[in-house]
């Protein structure tokens, strides 16, 4: 198309604070990263793109990281994102699709992590130092976070708490609509099995 506008760049942050661009609630942020980012549209769903993300360490929501890489490519509304977190030990990565192209957008995320401290990671008082490895898969539908259901699984491949080594659990919800307000929750693991059915709100 004649009058399409598309971008191609390199960028550069230092000390980038992202609440202050895009969420309030976002606190202690100082992310100093490089990049690349190409696109022949800016409408989402119709051009054909890539991005590139590189941090040599930073700050996120009170979050220590030291190493962060984001691959993405897109084309036509369809996202293929690609991402390694690297904090102290611990690595996560992730892996899958972000599917734009129908009213209902899918979400397909996939990957592990290895030596993740869960309290460094949930900032709640609640959450006891644990050090797990994990392999996990997000299948979500939905507009809105109110509106997401489908199936997430988390098998936790070993856990350590204290002087404990907790052997092999599995995680498995499926979150599913049964009208237009309500939603059901089924919820299984090794340990436990749970049905839960109400209106369901995110937390903020």
């Amino acid at each position: 198309m004649a009058n399409e506008v598309g971008i191609k760049a390199d960028f550069k942050t230092d000390s980038l604070n992202l609440g202050d661009l895009t969420d309030s609630r976002i606190s202690s942020t100082r992310i100093t990263l490089s990049g690349e980012i190409y696109s022949n549209s800016l409408k989402v769903k119709e051009s054909k793109g890539g991005l590139t993300l590189r941090s040599g360490g930073g700050l996120f929501d009170g979050r220590a990281f030291d190493q962060l890489a984001l691959l993405a490519s897109w084309e036509n509304g369809l996202i293929q994102p690609d991402l390694t977190l690297n904090v102290d030990e611990a690595q996560l990565i992730a892996r899958g699709e972000i599917d734009l192209r129908s009213d209902n957008p899918k979400y397909l995320l996939r990957g592990s992590a290895s030596n993740l401290e869960l309290d460094q990671l949930i900032l709640r008082p609640q959450i006891q130092p644990v050090t797990v490895d994990l392999e996990y898969n997000f299948n979500v539908r939905g507009n809105k976070l109110e509106d997401l259901f489908g199936q997430v699984s988390v098998d936790v491949l070993q856990a350590e708490f204290e002087s404990d080594t907790l052997g092999r659990h599995q995680f498995y919800a499926d979150f599913t609509p049964i009208n237009e307000n309500e939603k059901e929750l089924r919820f299984t693991s090794t340990a436990f099995d749970a049905n839960v059915s109400g209106t369901f709100a995110p937390l903020h």
